[in-house]
Parts: C-alpha cells; structure tokens; sequence
C-alpha cells in the first residue's frame, strides 16, 4: 500500500538552519564552518519529515567526517524536483561513512529521493540529494 507524501508550504531555509544549529558543537569541535546559502522563501516541495531525516543524518555524517574545511548548503527547485547539495574539500570517506550513505540512499529512494556523491580531486565533494514532488512513499 503506498503512503502519499504530504507536501508542505514551509521554507526549506528555517529547516536547514534548525538542522545545522543541532549540529553545531560538532561543527564547532571539528573546526567547520557550515554556510546555509538555501535561498530565502524556497518552498519545500515534499513532506518537511522527509527532509529533515534524510538532510538530517547526511549532514550529520558529513560534519562528522569533514575537519576544518567550509561545508555549504544550497538549494533550488526545478518543476517537481527539489535538488539540496552540500559542498566540501576535506571530507574523509571510511567503511562506516560508505555504510551510512548507502542506508540513506535506500531510505532516499523509498521516499521518491537520490543521493548523489561526485568527488572531483581539487575542486572536492558535492553531495546532492533530489526529490520528486509527486512521489509516492513505499
């Protein structure tokens, strides 16, 4: 039986800060400056819980595996697809951080998502996580 997804007519903007201000003493003890350059009045186009769990723990992960380095947080809408990205230099990739991105990347999928991770040599990570509007959950 498939779930709807509840759209929302919140901002993206206030989530992400609320989610970066939980993790702030670990961006703090890690030396990070996490920069949330999520446009001002984006809507979010699926359900704010979606978001939060999945932006949630992959930002977690990312400030837990990223030291001393500016991680920044952007953000647009296309049509239906709402695209969230997260950018960095120094993040450092082991057995566990692979295992988390995996699971998030199933649960992501569950809910109409993907998660992208491109590492390019000098120019760093960009992490990009997409949702379908229109999407069903399983």
């Amino acid at each position: 039986m498939e779930m709807p997804i509840k759209p929302q007519t919140g901002q993206l903007k206030p989530l992400v800060d609320q989610i970066l201000y939980s993790l702030l003493s670990g961006s703090v003890k890690r030396r990070n400056l996490v920069i949330n350059d999520v446009p001002l009045g984006l809507p979010m186009a699926i359900d704010e819980n979606i978001v939060a769990l999945i932006l949630g723990n992959l930002l977690s992960d990312i400030v837990t595996h990223t030291e001393n380095d500016c991680i920044r947080i952007s953000a647009f809408q296309n049509g239906l697809l709402a695209v969230i990205s997260m950018k960095n230099n120094t993040i450092s990739y082991d057995k566990s951080f692979a295992l988390r991105m995996q699971t998030l990347q199933l649960t992501a999928q569950k809910m109409g998502g993907v998660i992208k991770i491109d590492k390019n040599e000098g120019h760093g990570t960009i992490m990009a996580v997409s949702f379908d509007s229109n999407t069903r959950a399983a």
